[in-house]
């Protein structure tokens, strides 16, 4: 595996490892439940997973794979940080 690959998965990681810090963090405040927030972030790792799969299997450039990722966190992210506000 070429190194271009390598770091494609380890940004994967690194990116995966906010939601459960970050679902973690909220979990006292308001409505915020703590169940709504472990599905959100499971459903993003199962995503990063499909993402590191992409990476390493696919014939395509493995950015895309990082960048299915990143987008998938992102929306993620965004869901959880409207379910603390509310």
């Amino acid at each position: 595996m070429d190194h271009y690959r390598l770091f494609c998965l380890a940004a994967i990681v690194a990116i995966s490892l906010v939601l459960p810090l970050y679902a973690g963090a909220g979990v006292g405040r308001g409505a915020f439940d703590r169940r709504t927030a472990l599905r959100w972030v499971w459903t993003c790792q199962l995503a990063g997973t499909f993402a590191g799969l992409m990476v390493i299997a696919a014939p395509f450039p493995p950015i895309v794979g990082l960048v299915m990722a990143t987008v998938v966190c992102a929306t993620c992210l965004a869901a959880l940080r409207r379910r603390q506000i509310a």
